[in-house]
């Protein structure tokens, strides 16, 4: 039978993902704070992110 391609993608997507290296994720992450700091002095207008 054939398989729905929206099983296909669902485990590309989760492959994908997990092939990211946990340090990126964590740098990502502590940039958070940052970013949304920027975000929020802009008031909904453009920003570098």
């Amino acid at each position: 039978m054939f398989r729905d391609s929206s099983q296909d993608l669902v485990q590309v997507c989760q492959d994908a993902f997990h092939s990211i290296e946990k340090s990126i994720i964590k740098s990502l992450y502590e940039l958070l704070p940052d970013r949304m700091d920027v975000i929020l002095k802009a008031h909904g207008s453009y920003t570098k992110y």
